[in-house]
């Protein structure tokens, strides 16, 4: 553990992708194994933590709006899935063992649903109902969203609807 710590805290501010390192950081722990509980929970939270300390302020500011846990929460047997092919399902001390490409890919995939078809016009309401999310924290992650330019707001009271610009 030691071992990674220390290459992560090098390889977060030096490593172009933040993204890809927060991966391998992530499935190099799934891989030690260090609890007997909670290993996944405590991946997934590390995975977040990793990309707040992004050097990227961008990326940095909107994680705390990804419900990545959430998604691989409801799509768990494909992560497995995932996982196991990284590894063939050993351990390996050498972590260019490991096909970490096929947990990026994945990752970067669950990133990607939160802007699976930009086209659409979201209202409050609809964001609401799909995530069970209270009025008060979707409307502050909507204007964290609108701050840090990644939706447009269009529209006034309640014909208003948010759209996603990248």
């Amino acid at each position: 553990m030691r071992d990674l710590v220390s290459w992560y805290n090098e390889a977060i501010h030096k490593e172009p992708w933040t993204v890809a390192v927060a991966c391998e950081f992530v499935f190099r722990f799934l891989a030690i194994h260090p609890f007997q509980e909670g290993n996944g929970r405590l991946s997934r939270a590390l995975f977040l933590m990793s990309l707040l300390q992004s050097p990227y302020e961008k990326i940095a500011s909107v994680v705390y709006c990804l419900a990545t846990d959430r998604h691989i929460e409801r799509h768990k047997e494909e992560y497995y899935i995932v996982l196991n092919q990284c590894s063939d399902g050993k351990f390996a001390i050498d972590p260019k063992d490991y096909k970490i490409e096929y947990f990026l890919r994945y990752m970067i995939k669950v990133l990607e649903c939160f802007k699976e078809l930009p086209e659409i016009r979201i209202k409050p309401k609809h964001i609401q109902k799909n995530t069970n999310l209270p009025t008060r924290t979707v409307a502050n992650a909507l204007t964290t969203l609108l701050r840090e330019e990644f939706i447009q707001r269009h529209g006034r009271g309640s014909a208003t609807y948010y759209q996603l610009v990248f």
